[in-house]
């Protein structure tokens, strides 16, 4: 019976062990910014490679884009009247759209600046539109 218990147990922890690694990589998706900046800086911490970036990004389902010497805005404080213009920037484009709702869509779009070869920064904008 013992025997028996212990196989058991050694069964579900393995089980337990093979979900876990499947998950490693995994992006849980918010809908709002900050939430989704903190998601994606536990996957990929600032010092990550950007290859290991963009690798979990499109296996998340983004589409990406490598960008170099180019400019974007973020909205200082989220308003979208203060915005502030990073110029001659290398990073990475992500964009990943889901359907919400009739005629409506969730966008994500992540700014992933390097320097080198690693993360330096993330900049995420999560919105709605309509079709």
């Amino acid at each position: 019976m013992k025997l028996k218990l212990l196989y058991l147990s050694a069964i579900a922890i393995t089980i337990f062990l093979m979900l876990y690694e499947g998950q490693k990589g995994k992006l849980r998706m918010y809908a709002d910014s900050q939430s989704m900046k903190k998601e994606l800086l536990k996957e990929m911490p600032i010092g990550s490679l950007i290859h290991d970036a963009k690798k979990i990004m499109e296996e998340n389902g983004f589409n990406c884009e490598m960008m170099e010497n180019t400019a974007f805005s973020e909205n200082r404080d989220g308003d979208p009247q203060k915005p502030i213009v990073h110029e001659g920037e290398d990073f990475l484009f992500c964009n990943k759209r889901e359907t919400v709702g009739v005629l409506v869509i969730r966008e994500w779009d992540v700014i992933i600046v390097r320097k080198g070869d690693v993360v330096s920064d993330v900049f995420v904008n999560v919105g709605l539109t309509g079709t």
